[in-house]
């Protein structure tokens, strides 16, 4: 398993990379001392408890699925109850209650879409994801560990994302943590000390007491960062 969290329930929310799923398991069920314990009694990302998808994600219109996921590893819930996981195909999906068995996303965030005849993106921008690990929502935004770019990215809250088109079906992120602009990627923004302001492969995160902890795994460290609204400041 990897990342997993409690909703506004107590129902606890795991992620399966291994089948590609993240699973819910009642709150009722979370004292069962039975030798099998628990039983989940919703799964998303697979059509059932039992299958799993033949996704070829070699093809870059599958990253547009909303049905699918490849190896999550995080999962988060923001203030209103929708659902957040980022997945292995450089993602973050959003999923709106009530919740099903299979059922698709509402959006993502993360992939980009190239326009043919026009230039190319760059590979790091506002509107991408590179291997994102997990997320937290406040009322203020969504905050998504941006492994691969070594940074932390900041989304609006989700009913403040742009209306959804074939030519940019992600929102933009608005404001990025751990490197200058949002087209840097480099490890430590490319000094050989990281700082209170730089992260090498950042990974799990979670905030308490108006603050974020993050897990600064290339740099061997647990950061605290005070976090105020929209606002990120160096660890403290």
């Amino acid at each position: 398993t990897a990342g997993l969290t409690f909703d506004g329930s107590g129902n606890l929310w795991v992620c399966d990379p291994g089948n590609s799923r993240v699973l819910r398991y009642p709150a009722a069920s979370l004292s069962d001392s039975s030798p099998n314990g628990p039983e989940a009694d919703l799964v998303i990302g697979q059509a059932n408890f039992t299958s799993l998808q033949t996704v070829d994600w070699s093809k870059p219109e599958t990253r547009l699925s909303k049905s699918v996921l490849l190896q999550p590893s995080g999962v988060t819930f923001d203030p209103a109850g929708r659902l957040f996981i980022a997945d292995g195909s450089n993602r973050l999906m959003a999923y709106v209650g009530p919740f099903r068995n299979g059922m698709d996303a509402a959006r993502f965030a993360g992939v980009v879409v190239n326009i043919q005849g026009q230039p190319p993106r760059p590979a790091i921008n506002e509107y991408s994801l590179f291997s994102p690990e997990t997320a937290v929502a406040t009322a203020a935004g969504i905050f998504v560990a941006d492994t691969g770019a070594h940074r932390i990215v900041r989304y609006d809250p989700f009913d403040q994302w742009p209306e959804e088109t074939a030519v940019l079906p992600s929102p933009p992120a608005k404001a990025v943590f751990g490197q200058s602009d949002l087209l840097s990627f480099k490890a430590n923004r490319g000094a050989t000390q990281p700082s209170e302001s730089t992260f090498a492969s950042p990974t799990g995160m979670t905030v308490a007491n108006n603050e974020l902890y993050l897990c600064d795994t290339g740099n061997n460290r647990l950061l605290v960062m005070p976090l105020s609204g929209i606002n990120l400041g160096p660890a403290t």
